[in-house]
């Protein structure tokens, strides 16, 4: 029995050891079939770059994980073993590279990873490239210093107040940038540097010459307190060709509110850019209980040609001193077309003064023309329709237009009009060979004795064609796509460009030509 126990303990634990040793062939330990890569980045200077992005990616540039962890190393599990290749960019996104220090895909270093192993990277960025631009007055030579510069339109990178005109972006990207200038006292003209090649480590310098202009200032207040009046709108309009290009509304230095200039209630306005020459001002109070007016020499006028004139010298303020804005009042009266019984066009004429403030006809042809200053104003009713000439009472043109007065408070009577027929202006604009140019187009037409624009026909075509136009002298201007705008028959201004008539009730064809070839 003894014998029989022995060997029973014994075969029993010979059967245990099998038993475990089955077991162990049966779950053996699972291998890492994966491998780890670790990168540190450190920036230009050596010290740990705080925010980069690292893109772990196929040989082909195929993307296969990312990291965007803050600072410190980036670390990627589980990766296929495998060659790879990485890219990298750093923490402003201005300079992206391959491993190692590598411009481009193809001459990225190929990164091998084998399975349960653990590849360690150290990427250095390199130093991103480096654009001075020395800005110069292009008159004086004097540096430039009261501007603010952008680059690439972003406005995180706007720096505003130079030193010896010197402006300066660093750790840039490889590429092309431009940079925009903006002059903050109105004393220069805007100005762009396009196409700007920049180099990774290297600096690209560069001159750029900024036209002088002119500024003028004022201050805008009630006549009968002297209060400030803010928030009157400020436009300066050249009195040659008095197009209105920009208002309050819109970032252009030639509208602007009164008394935004530093925030405070002050009436005071600040206009600038602007190239020399001769012009007027005009102020819209907008809802604040006052009438339009052309700043005059003391006070409002209704006409441009009484108001002050103002000549633009480049590198001056002209303070013309106190805007004084009155209340308003209106003009009333009734617009027929064709003979002095029919009424206008319905819903589609109106009456307007220049250039802001309109009026619709009513169906009976009667209109009120309200919210202008207590001045003297000259009256356009215009057709919309196209079918009759749109006029200024009592003249050819708005130079020549009778002056209709206005009382503050009041309506006071303004013209009465008959339409007549319109007249018509038509053609083809064409190349140098005569034949109809292809691509987009635009025709504007201009009074040739106050500059004022009387039409805009923008086409995808040649043809052109133009309605409602009174007897009068104009001057045309055309652009077609890729060769700019040209004055008809091939004049370099509006000054030189040749005067055409059109008469009202006539039709007229004129074909224009591009200049040949240079």
């Amino acid at each position: 029995m003894r014998t029989t126990f022995g060997l029973t303990r014994r075969r029993a634990g010979a059967m245990a050891a099998i038993a475990v040793t089955f077991l162990a062939l049966a779950s053996p330990a699972k291998a890492d079939t994966t491998g780890t890569i670790v990168v540190s980045v450190n920036n230009s200077s050596g010290a740990p770059d705080q925010d980069p992005q690292v893109d772990l990616l196929f040989p082909n540039g195929v993307g296969y994980a990312s990291s965007s962890a803050l600072g410190g190393t980036h670390t990627f599990t589980g990766v296929t073993p495998g060659s790879y290749v990485l890219r990298v960019s750093d923490g402003d996104g201005r300079v992206t590279q391959f491993y190692h220090q590598k411009l481009t895909l193809q001459q990225a270093d190929q990164i091998s990873v084998a399975a349960g192993q653990t590849t360690t990277i150290n990427e250095t960025m390199l130093a991103g490239g480096v654009i001075q631009a020395h800005l110069t007055d292009s008159t004086t030579g004097a540096p430039v210093n009261n501007v603010c510069a952008t680059l690439n339109n972003d406005s995180a990178t706007q720096v505003c107040g130079l030193t010896n005109g010197l402006v300066q972006f660093t750790d840039l990207g490889q590429g092309t940038d431009s940079i925009q200038i903006t002059p903050t006292d109105g004393l220069h003209m805007p100005y762009s540097i396009n196409d700007i090649a920049v180099q990774l480590g290297q600096t690209t310098s560069l001159n750029a010459k900024i036209d002088p202009a002119a500024a003028v200032t004022g201050t805008v207040v009630d006549r009968a307190t002297g209060q400030p009046v803010d928030l009157a709108c400020v436009s300066i309009v050249n009195r040659q060709l008095p197009v209105f290009g920009s208002d309050c509304e819109s970032d252009e230095p030639t509208s602007m509110y009164s008394g935004t200039i530093n925030g405070t209630p002050s009436g005071s306005v600040q206009l600038g850019q602007i190239p020399a020459g001769t012009y007027s001002l005009f102020v819209d109070p907008l809802f604040l209980g006052y009438g339009i007016q052309w700043v005059g020499a003391n006070g409002g006028t209704g006409s441009q040609y009484t108001a002050l004139q103002i000549h633009a010298e480049p590198g001056t303020v002209t303070n013309i001193g106190k805007i004084l804005l009155d209340r308003p009042g209106s003009l009333s009266g009734v617009v027929h077309a064709g003979d002095a019984s029919t009424p206008p066009p319905a819903n589609q004429t109106s009456v307007s003064t220049f250039p802001l403030d309109s009026a619709t006809v009513s169906a009976d042809g009667t209109y009120t023309l309200s919210g202008l200053g207590p001045y003297a104003w000259p009256v356009k009713i215009t057709d919309g329709s196209g079918t009759y000439a749109s006029v200024w009472a009592g003249g050819s043109d708005r130079k020549s237009a009778e002056l209709y007065p206005v009382t503050a408070g009041q309506s006071a009577p303004g013209p009465n009009v008959v339409l007549p027929q319109g007249g018509q202006l038509q053609g083809q604009v064409q190349d140098q060979n005569g034949q109809p140019v292809q691509g987009g187009t635009d025709v504007k037409l201009f009074n040739a004795q106050t500059g004022d624009q009387i039409g805009d026909s923008s086409q995808t075509s040649a043809n052109y064609s133009f309605t409602g136009l009174a007897t009068q002298d104009i001057k045309i201007e055309f652009w077609v796509s890729g060769h700019g705008w040209t004055w008809y028959r091939q004049a370099s201004s509006w000054q030189d460009a040749t005067v055409v008539h059109v008469t009202k009730g006539d039709i007229a064809t004129l074909n224009l030509s591009l200049p040949p070839a240079s």
